[in-house]
C-alpha cells in the first residue's frame, strides 16, 4: 500500500519533469520562430545582393559598395543567428577579426545598436544602411527586405 509520504516525492518528480519538458517545447518553438532572418535596406536602395555579398559587407570586405552595415548588440539572439547563418563564424571569432582590423587601422566594425527597432530606424534614415532583423511585422514603408535567410 502506498503511503502519502511515498506518493508525494513521485508526484513532485513527475511534475518537475512535466515542467521541464513543457519549458523545452516553449523554448524550442520560440527559437525556431526566430530562425528566419531578414536583411533590410532603405526602400530607396537599388541593391541586389546574395548571401556571400551580404557577408562581405558585414565583414568589411565590400567597402566598394559604400554600404553602412548595422549590427545588433553582442549576445542578441538575432545577431548570433546572423553570425552563424550568414557570416559563418562565432561571435568570438568575429570579435577577434575586428580587433585585428582595428589594431592594424585597416577597417572598423559595423555600427552597433541595441534593438531591432533602432536598426530599422537607422536603415530608414540612411539610404546606404543595411541591417538584419528577425521580424518584418513593424517595418515602415521606408525599409524593404533585401534578402531572407532561412
Amino acid at each position: 500500500m502506498h503511503t502519502r509520504q511515498n506518493v508525494l516525492p513521485k508526484l513532485t518528480t513527475a511534475f518537475a519533469l512535466f515542467v521541464m519538458f513543457t519549458g523545452q517545447l516553449l523554448l524550442s518553438s520560440s527559437v525556431s520562430a526566430q530562425n528566419q532572418l531578414f536583411i533590410v535596406v532603405n526602400s530607396q536602395s537599388q541593391l541586389d545582393l546574395n548571401k556571400q555579398q551580404i557577408r562581405n559587407v558585414f565583414m568589411g570586405s565590400a567597402n566598394n559598395l559604400g554600404l553602412e552595415p548595422v549590427n545588433l548588440s553582442t549576445g542578441d539572439l538575432c545577431r548570433t543567428l546572423f553570425n552563424l547563418k550568414v557570416v559563418g563564424l562565432t561571435e568570438s571569432r568575429i570579435q577577434s577579426y575586428w580587433a585585428q582590423m582595428r589594431f592594424s587601422g585597416r577597417m572598423k566594425p559595423p555600427k552597433e545598436v541595441d534593438t531591432e527597432l533602432e536598426a530599422i530606424a537607422f536603415v530608414s534614415q540612411n539610404r546606404n544602411a543595411i541591417a538584419y532583423v528577425s521580424s518584418v511585422e513593424a517595418l515602415p514603408e521606408t525599409v524593404k527586405i533585401l534578402f531572407v535567410v532561412d
